[in-house]
């Protein structure tokens, strides 16, 4: 079950750069051909195993063994992230943004942190021009 959440953070990630190579005109062909590629993928990524215990092993107690996993992995890592979720973005949020600061005192270039936030479930962006 934990393999399933990395597999899914990873497999995005790569999803959105095999997505920008396909160089789309519209903003709207990027974002049908993204979603095709996430849906494939998290589907297979889900249900493969329960199909293979399923129609291959015919082993339903292992069936049953993997979906009490799946159910306690997803309910605590719900739990976890609404209880230490908003103290940890929070945070992370301020590493970022000090972090940033000193890159762009150092160098003066652009920096956006807007992907990593948003991986870690932080809703805004935090950007530093070069100023003119």
């Amino acid at each position: 079950a934990l393999s399933m959440i990395g597999f899914n953070f990873v497999f995005s990630n790569i999803a959105e750069k095999l997505t920008e190579w396909e160089n789309y005109k519209y903003t709207s062909s990027f974002n049908h051909a993204l979603l095709a590629k996430l849906i494939a993928f998290r589907l297979f990524n889900a249900f493969h195993t329960l199909i293979h215990i399923t129609f291959v092993l015919n082993d339903f107690e292992l069936l049953r063994t993997r979906l009490i996993n799946l159910l306690i992995v997803q309910q605590l890592r719900t739990n976890v992230g609404e209880v230490l979720g908003p103290d940890l973005r929070v945070k992370l949020l301020q590493v970022l943004v000090s972090l940033t600061a000193c890159s762009f005192l150092s160098d003066g270039y652009v920096v956006s942190v807007h992907k990593l936030l948003a991986a870690c479930g932080v809703a805004v962006g935090v950007y530093f021009g070069k100023m003119a």
